[in-house]
């Protein structure tokens, strides 16, 4: 909630917002061309500049964007990941009838089925060792889930798509199998967005990119895809509700938020934060 303005803004005190983490120069070449997210000089709030635990944040006039009325304070919470999912659907061109595989059913994963369904995608198979998760993604409109430790998520893709594989599939992880995972299931000619973030630099299988002319995109944060994902929450294309595992206040974020994740992460996908002090 804006507390104050400093600058000419639209914005007023009391206004419900979202914050767009990238602060960029807007100097750059890169920045110029509406590509802020690969600014040169590119820093991300929470990682490095202060995040969003606390009860104030001063941010820059452009990374603000206005929430409408029909978004709540909690779904507005969602419209960071979700521009995240949504940029990465973007960039790996998901078009209306288009099938899709969704690896990995955590909070970007299902904010990738979500919007690639929005996008007009006739199928989506999300693959997820997880049960619980795999049982989420299914009731939020997954048309198939599949555990790619014990099922053969290749055939089973070939299975929904004529024997051909998926136009699209969208590696929500980052690890070597996932994007094997990826790789098996999209046909030749078929496109792959990656927008999980590797910590260990995978092996590829050059061959099933090069010889059979898979594109592969890489995705970063955002870019002008706020007011996207929020008109998405807006008019109730993309409802994001089911992910809320936890409500907690700031006090508990320590034992009831990063602790809790670390103990049972597969109980948790969003665990939703108020930075209200209690009465």
């Amino acid at each position: 909630t804006v507390v104050d303005v400093n600058g000419d803004s639209p914005l007023a005190p009391g206004d419900r917002v979202a914050v767009d983490g990238c602060i960029r120069c807007n100097q750059c070449w890169y920045c110029l061309h509406g590509q802020y997210n690969l600014c040169d000089g590119l820093a991300i709030l929470g990682f490095d500049a202060h995040g969003l635990h606390a009860e104030m944040l001063s941010v820059p006039l452009y990374s603000v964007y206005k929430l409408p009325d029909s978004v709540s304070d909690e779904a507005g919470a969602f419209v960071e990941p979700l521009s995240v999912a949504l940029h990465g659907v973007r960039r790996a061109k998901v078009a209306v009838g288009d099938s899709v595989v969704v690896v990995g059913a955590g909070m970007i994963g299902l904010c990738a089925l979500q919007v690639a369904k929005a996008a007009g995608a006739s199928t989506v198979v999300v693959l997820e060792p997880l049960a619980s998760r795999r049982a989420r993604a299914e009731a939020m409109g997954a048309t198939a889930v599949c555990d790619p430790a014990n099922e053969n998520a290749a055939e089973i893709v070939r299975g929904l798509t004529e024997g051909v594989g998926a136009d699209v599939a969208l590696d929500c992880v980052g690890n070597e199998s996932s994007l094997d995972a990826a790789l098996e299931t999209t046909r030749k000619g078929g496109r792959i967005g990656v927008i999980g973030t590797f910590p260990v630099r995978p092996k590829v299988n050059m061959d099933r990119i090069g010889l059979e002319e898979r594109e592969l995109y890489g995705s970063l944060a955002y870019a002008d895809d706020f007011s996207r994902a929020t008109a998405l929450l807006a008019d109730g294309r993309v409802d994001l509700s089911a992910c809320v595992t936890a409500r907690i206040t700031l006090e508990e974020i320590v034992e009831k938020g990063f602790l809790e994740m670390q103990r049972k992460p597969q109980d948790h996908i969003r665990i939703i934060v108020s930075t209200q002090s209690p009465s």
